[in-house]
């Protein structure tokens, strides 16, 4: 997926949010800087983890490694696998399984540290609940 307008600006506003609480105010001036010079030079088929890459690159030489994903990345892969056994079921006994699996699969899409900041338990919950309910767009 190429990058659009909405991922450029939510990519430089996730970028602020992990430097923000940082003391060093000339130090956070050139690193958004920076930011906004990747964001901007990105080719027209980068992705947006194709660019993130680059940007976690770039925070690590300002700022070494700050909050990164991998504890709540792990805390939702357990509670997942955790569900695992009751979603290969829904999936089995769909009356078209592949539809079935690219709902559930685009309802697990939610869980996105890095585009949400926060996931709901609650609303995860729904959308996985109501996944069949759900429509796919054969066009798309």
């Amino acid at each position: 997926m190429n990058l659009s307008a909405g991922c450029m600006h939510c990519l430089v506003d996730r970028q602020w949010e992990q430097i923000k609480d940082h003391t060093d105010e000339q130090a956070k001036a050139a690193y958004m800087k920076d930011v906004l010079r990747e964001v901007a030079s990105a080719d027209d088929g980068d992705s947006a983890p194709v660019v993130v890459a680059r940007l976690n690159r770039l925070q690590r030489a300002y700022f070494g490694n700050l909050d990164s994903f991998d504890a709540l990345k792990a805390e939702y892969n357990t509670k997942l696998l955790g569900m695992e056994a009751g979603i290969r079921r829904r999936i089995h006994s769909a009356a078209d399984p592949l539809a079935a699996a690219l709902k559930l699969a685009r309802a697990g899409n939610y869980i996105d540290f890095g585009a949400m900041g926060r996931v709901d338990d609650e609303k995860l919950s729904q959308l996985i609940g109501g996944a069949a309910d759900e429509t796919l767009d054969a066009e798309v």
